[in-house]
């Protein structure tokens, strides 16, 4: 959060099951826990920036790794930017690295844009690449 008055550390925490692919695993389910602190900076260089970074920990559950599990560390920065009054655009990437169960190191980037309809609608477009997969999403949202 970014507040004039306060200088509050940034957060972030995300719970919940993807598939990945990962060894000799195509499809395995995997249960993840990931959260961080770390800050953010806005600038109005272009129209609005959000810069941001985080210090973070994550771990894993899924049959593909190593005794089930991984367990680890690592960092991610990324910009939020309005382009106009309706469209923004949101870059991250990010390293992990797992020392505990699984020993083994991740490399994760996301574009993502979102574009306002109207007032209770958006388009949205996101490209995930997490090691060896690659997910692009198209979404219409409605919002009520």
């Amino acid at each position: 959060p970014i507040d004039s008055v306060f200088r509050a550390p940034s957060w972030k925490i995300n719970v919940g099951m993807d598939t990945i692919r990962f060894g000799s695993c195509q499809l395995c389910s995997n249960g993840f826990m990931n959260g961080g602190i770390g800050a953010a900076v806005e600038s109005h260089w272009l129209k609005r920036e959000v810069f941001f970074a985080f210090a973070e920990a994550e771990a894993d559950y899924s049959h593909a790794y190593e005794e089930d599990h991984r367990v680890g560390g690592g960092s991610t920065v990324g910009m939020l930017t309005d382009l106009t009054d309706r469209w923004k655009l949101m870059a991250t990437g990010s390293y992990l690295r797992y020392a505990l169960g699984d020993k083994s190191d991740d490399f994760r980037w996301f574009i993502g844009s979102r574009y306002t309809l109207a007032q209770n609608w958006a388009l949205r477009c996101e490209y995930n690449h997490r090691d060896h997969d690659n997910d692009v999403m198209f979404s219409v949202q409605a919002f009520f």
